[in-house]
């Protein structure tokens, strides 16, 4: 319960105040001796969406590990997912550096550990009431008396809790009923985890192929405004702005996703004795190839022919 609480009260509250962030922008930047060290303690407090989906699932396994024990848990946890949920909507927007492009595989990966924390909860609740009430004292009769004795309240094999004749039909039920979820989420997990990867596999094996996926819109990407791409860079606490790690002669910096001053935050031109042609086979390369019409650029003299 103490855990829980924390994840409710304590962990938004300090991510809420962000002391470390307050003291960078109102302490520790009046002495900074350049422009560009006092901008790097703006840039936001650091964070990481994997610690935030694994703080998230550490609450709900907790929870659902003892509810069988301790019910007012999953109360608990649903105020600690609620604030959470505000807490880090506000930090997001107003406090956290900006995080890079993520896609949704970590969300996607994210519920086959809500559905294993599940299953631990079936798995274990029913353990929990097949040893219920934790003592080994069974009502008998002695001459029509009944007389309390001696009996094995152990529940049995962990994977598999047993039935015994002391439980009433209540708890028989519940044990019965547990146990067959936990068996049907076990198999759910099985197939969510192994199952895409290995039918793929098999497959493979007999058949190639070539899935393509979405359709061509038809609009160029150098006609969409503030079109950004990857461009290779190297990013280090210390500097604001990442460096840029490519040849930027070979594409338009329009679709870099900041703006500076490229020439000086380039580290490809600063290897020191150097050829272009080594520093080419030592970076990446990042080239742009603009779709035009031919025979305008032909009659403007617009044509550049680069042969590699």
């Amino acid at each position: 319960m103490n855990i829980l609480i924390a994840d409710a009260g304590t962990a938004p509250v300090l991510r809420l105040l962000d002391i470390g962030g307050k003291l960078n922008m109102y302490v520790f930047s009046k002495s900074s001796l350049t422009q560009e060290k006092m901008n790097s303690f703006f840039t936001g407090t650091k964070w990481n969406l994997a610690e935030r989906y694994t703080d998230m699932t550490k609450t709900l396994f907790v929870s659902l590990f003892f509810s069988a024990l301790l019910p007012t848990a999953l109360f608990v946890s649903s105020a600690a997912f609620f604030v959470g949920y505000w807490v880090d909507k506000y930090c997001l927007l107003r406090q956290w550096e900006t995080p890079p492009a993520l896609d949704d595989s970590l969300a996607t990966k994210s519920r086959g550990h809500i559905v294993f924390c599940l299953f631990a909860h079936l798995l274990i609740t029913a353990n929990y009431y097949a040893g219920w009430s934790f003592d080994h004292v069974c009502t008998g009769y002695v001459s029509d008396i009944p007389v309390y004795v001696y009996c094995d309240k152990k529940p049995g094999s962990f994977l598999f809790p047993k039935v015994h004749d002391w439980m009433d039909d209540a708890q028989t039920d519940m044990v019965y009923t547990y146990g067959f979820g936990a068996f049907i989420t076990f198999i759910f997990l099985i197939v969510f985890y192994f199952g895409s990867s290995s039918y793929e596999f098999f497959t493979s094996l007999f058949k190639g192929g070539y899935d393509s996926v979405g359709d061509d819109s038809g609009i160029a990407f150098n006609t969409v405004d503030n079109i950004q791409a990857y461009i290779p860079q190297l990013r280090h606490p210390g500097l604001t702005l990442p460096l840029l790690a490519c040849d930027i002669s070979l594409f338009d910096t329009g679709c870099i996703s900041w703006t500076g001053d490229y020439a000086a935050q380039n580290v490809f031109d600063d290897l020191v004795g150097s050829t272009p042609e080594e520093r080419q086979r030592l970076f990446s390369v990042a080239k742009q190839y603009i779709k035009f019409d031919a025979p305008a650029a032909v009659s403007t003299g617009q044509v550049r022919l680069e042969v590699a």
